[in-house]
């Protein structure tokens, strides 16, 4: 959509943030700004993902703008399910406060499962 002739890399004029609409259930939208990546080939924009914060089960709309371009509304349908109310997935950092840059933290990720399928 925005690479020149579908191969090219995309010109430094035309790196600017983006922003992403998203429409909730309820008819309230969310403008959240997408900053041009820092990581990988600056020519060719994004190659990773972005996450958004469902709040509800429902219909959500996802419209892109990029440089005056809009995508049309993409449909994204979440549905309720009781499964994620049952598990839990934490992080515990060793140490808070002032750290500084390059210091090795130990990480603890924790998964609790409360589910019937915990038992499989």
């Amino acid at each position: 959509m925005f690479e020149i002739d579908g191969h090219g890399a995309i010109p430094p004029d035309l790196r600017k943030p983006c922003s992403l609409t998203v429409t909730k259930p309820d008819g309230s939208r969310e403008l959240q700004k997408i900053a041009w990546p820092m990581e990988g080939n600056p020519d060719r924009g994004w190659t990773g993902g972005w996450g958004i914060k469902t709040e509800a089960a429902g219909l959500y709309e996802l419209e892109l703008a990029c440089t005056g371009q809009r995508t049309e509304r993409i449909p994204l349908i979440v549905e309720a399910d009781e499964i994620f109310s049952k598990i839990r997935a934490t992080f515990e950092f060793a140490k808070s406060g002032s750290i500084r840059a390059g210091a090795p933290i130990p990480v603890v990720f924790s998964v609790a499962n409360d589910s019937a399928w915990s038992r499989f």
